[in-house]
């Protein structure tokens, strides 16, 4: 990962570690919940997959909370101009999909909203911010 680089993790299928120093056996970093050590990288983790099978009923949409929730995040597209890539995205025969995929980008959106998110650098994701006149 490249310096400035931001993760978004799926929580529900990998395990952050916390990585310990053998003379002192104690973890680097114990004040973040990820336990990452590089101070120049971000991480955002939620448990898009368990999100997505136990309340959406399709563990096919897990990587759209993912994007719901880093929409949220950066702001770097309104939700609308997702929701509107996805009837591009899906061929006609697939439009029955739609309404689950729009509602993982919402849920992804509202797990940031709701707090549900864990961190590792949060403010690393200023760099993703873009002016409001760039957004689609």
């Amino acid at each position: 990962m490249r310096p400035g680089g931001f993760i978004v993790s799926d929580r529900s299928v990998t395990e952050t570690k916390r990585v310990y120093d053998d003379e002192k056996n104690e973890a680097e970093g114990a004040t973040d919940p990820l336990g990452v050590k590089r101070t120049d990288i971000g991480l955002m983790s939620l448990p898009f997959s368990k999100i997505a099978y136990e309340e959406l009923g399709n563990q096919l949409v897990a990587t759209l909370v993912g994007v719901g929730a880093f929409l949220e995040l950066t702001k770097v597209l309104k939700m609308e101009s997702a929701k509107e890539a996805l009837k591009l995205a899906i061929r006609p025969g697939r439009h029955k999909f739609l309404a689950i995929s729009e509602k993982a980008l919402e849920r992804g959106a509202q797990a940031v909203r709701k707090g549900e998110v864990q961190w590792h650098n949060q403010k690393a994701i200023t760099l993703w911010k873009m002016p409001q006149a760039a957004r689609a």
